[in-house]
């Protein structure tokens, strides 16, 4: 199927993977075909799969066209590398890298609902806990990805084999993005010391098994700065996050007020309290 879309409409895919080529004049379903047979010549597309829908958008005086990737069988490392070679010829890029890159939208910013015609309905997606752009630290000419966190090794190895990345020292972490307000600037300031991806994978698995008031107060913790500095850090927080309680305060005088209340039958220990 051939859509033609807005880029707000296009703004509501965040959190999608896809593939989008600029400059795309003509006829569509010529780009379609065109795209589905040196995708398949290739090796790209697998066992007859093919893409079928595909939305068409204006951005920058130019058509461009967004290949959707959900349910199409395809080797993504072979692809990864097609991308990489032709994109003079195509300036191929993935959704996630386009939305924050030439739209403004990140993972973690709300986006303005657009009214659409009803769709088939679809099981939810698992929201990423964070996602990280990753590019080999030697050669940025070679272009980078946007990795959606947790993974596993095997989802990860073509991405890095496109990059030509077989050891973790020759990586770099440029972005990180969340749904938790406050952990990109918490993870930021461990930067000095360098980030290591095994360490923010584990950190993200933690992340998404943690319920909605979980998170909430997590972010309250790295709001405070309740961490010396490091990941590791980090994840101690996540496993203990048990031993936090969250009491929302808009100032000085409705804590100390709630310390009060809570101490009633023991003024001495509330006192204690406001003094610490």
């Amino acid at each position: 199927m051939i859509a033609y879309i807005t880029t707000d409409t296009l703004k509501q895919a965040a959190g999608a993977e896809g593939l989008i080529l600029q400059g795309c004049g003509g006829d569509p379903q010529e780009w379609l075909d065109g795209i589905n047979q040196a995708l398949t010549e290739e090796g790209i597309l697998l066992n007859g799969a093919a893409f079928t829908d595909i939305s068409v958008f204006e951005h920058g005086g130019l058509t461009n066209i967004l290949f959707q990737m959900d349910d199409v069988k395809l080797d993504i490392g072979k692809l990864a590398m097609w991308r990489l070679q032709t994109h003079g010829t195509f300036g191929g890029t993935w959704l996630s890298d386009y939305l924050p890159n030439h739209l403004g939208i990140s993972e973690d910013e709300p986006v303005p609902a657009v009214i659409e015609a009803p769709k088939a309905a679809k099981a939810p997606k698992a929201e990423a806990a964070m996602r990280v752009y990753i590019e080999n630290a030697h050669d940025e000419k070679l272009g980078g990805f946007t990795m959606p966190l947790p993974t596993t090794r095997d989802a990860l190895k073509p991405f890095l084999d496109a990059i030509e990345i077989a050891d973790a020292r020759d990586l770099s972490i440029l972005e990180i993005r969340s749904p938790v307000k406050h952990l990109s600037d918490a993870v930021y300031s461990c930067a000095d010391e360098g980030l290591s991806l095994n360490e923010l994978n584990y950190l993200a698995a933690k992340l998404q098994g943690m319920d909605g008031e979980q998170s909430a107060l997590f972010d309250a913790v790295l709001d405070a700065e309740r961490h010396t500095g490091n990941v590791a850090e980090i994840i101690n927080i996540v496993e203990n996050i048990g031993h936090f309680d969250l009491q929302p305060a808009f100032d000085a005088e409705q804590y100390g007020e709630f310390l009060i209340y809570t101490e009633k039958d023991n003024t001495a220990s509330a006192f204690d309290k406001l003094e610490v």
